[in-house]
């Protein structure tokens, strides 16, 4: 019969009958093996394909590696994305199932709100006066919805990204969209 109570590990032991601890190389060694299982695990995901940048985290990052465009490019879609996110939030739009950031559960003044939705509009009529709906809705998909865009329709996401960076002021008038 058992002796009631919490069962002792079975490990070496200390002479005071505590748990023996590892030493500092052993605990350095399995750091290190930790930290490489999990670069293992997030090299092996199929949309990195070994890659180590940071860009091939979302579509629109893969987009811009992928078309070898300008790194200002991909800013210009995160600011857009970012906010029409942060009006979305602070209208109560309900959003898909990607959840990109916290809020800190207070509400927003009108004032902010109308500031953030007359900045988005200025971005959308930029980009719809420029290039047309069809790549405000392109550059919606990848931006916003995260969806990878087939290559028949990435020259308008490339326009609209294009377009929102010199609106932003990011590049200059008439730039050339690759490195």
């Amino acid at each position: 019969m058992s002796r009631p109570g919490k069962k002792r590990a079975m490990v070496l032991r200390e002479p005071n009958g505590r748990p023996q601890r590892p030493s500092a190389t052993e605990r350095q060694a399995a750091r290190l093996k930790r930290e490489q299982g999990e670069r293992a695990t997030v090299l092996a995901q199929p949309h990195r394909r070994g890659n180590h940048d940071q860009l091939c985290a979302s579509p629109l990052g893969r987009h811009v590696l992928d078309c070898r465009l300008r790194r200002e490019l991909y800013d210009a879609g995160e600011e857009y994305a970012e906010t029409t996110r942060r009006w979305r939030a602070a209208k109560g739009v309900p959003v898909g199932l990607i959840v990109v950031g916290v809020g800190s559960g207070r509400e927003l003044s009108d004032e902010v709100i109308l500031r953030l939705q007359s900045r988005l509009n200025a971005m959308r009529k930029a980009v719809i006066d420029g290039a047309g709906e069809a790549t405000l809705q392109a550059l919606d998909r990848v931006a916003l919805d995260h969806e990878t865009i087939p290559g028949a329709i990435g020259f308008r996401v490339t326009a609209g990204l294009l377009i929102l960076a010199e609106y932003l002021g990011l590049v200059p008038r008439n730039a050339h969209p690759y490195r």
